[in-house]
């Protein structure tokens, strides 16, 4: 991999440990069009190289930040990465926490200079939405005639007040013989709903 990148124009590559790499001046470098750590090692035990890579300065505004983490579980190493990893009531430890935990790092880190972390929409790689916690309480569908409601949210792409229309028109009984549609898409329904009240803390798509 060093060797394919020092053949590409202007790019530096650095064959070590990734936080003697972080620890060193890297104001020389200025401003960078893409950050890649190769780290293929636990994400707890090094959160803290997300921070080191942000307060570097040599990512701005439209710079490409990329890593490689395994997704297997580790003990936390150092006081950095423990004071950067979300805690509370996650659970233990998976592939999507792991993914989560990443994504939470990034922009924790990322807000700490003033930035924010977007995906870059390239063919091939996954978005990540984060819940933005219950939302339920602010969605209005007209229970009496919970289809209308659904098309309407359709059309102002209300994916959430979509989703509680959905689930109240699942829930009747007509003679119009889409009992089989209603009892399909039920589920699909319940779990958005269950996602935009906390349920569910991210997802990847």
């Amino acid at each position: 991999t060093q060797q394919a990148l020092e053949q590409l124009d202007r790019c530096f590559s650095w064959c070590g440990r990734i936080e003697d790499f972080l620890r060193c001046d890297l104001s020389s470098l200025g401003a960078v069009r893409l950050c890649y750590l190769d780290h293929t090692g636990c994400f707890a035990s090094r959160a803290s190289h997300i921070e080191a890579a942000f307060r570097s300065g040599v990512l701005r505004p439209g710079s490409v930040l990329a890593c490689t983490f395994s997704m297997r579980h580790s003990p936390v190493e150092d006081v950095a990465s423990r004071r950067w990893l979300p805690t509370g009531r996650w659970g233990r430890w998976s592939q999507a926490l792991a993914l989560f935990a990443l994504i939470t790092v990034l922009r924790s880190c990322a807000h700490a200079v003033a930035l924010d972390v977007v995906g870059i929409d390239l063919p091939g790689l996954n978005d990540y939405d984060l819940s933005r916690g219950a939302c339920a309480g602010q969605m209005q569908v007209d229970f009496t005639n919970p289809a209308a409601s659904a098309v309407e949210a359709l059309r102002q792409g209300d994916n959430l007040r979509l989703a509680q229309a959905v689930l109240a028109w699942s829930k009747e009984r007509c003679d119009d013989q889409l009992d089989w549609l209603r009892d399909s898409i039920a589920p699909s329904a319940s779990r958005v709903l269950e996602a935009c009240q906390g349920q569910v803390l991210g997802c990847a798509w």
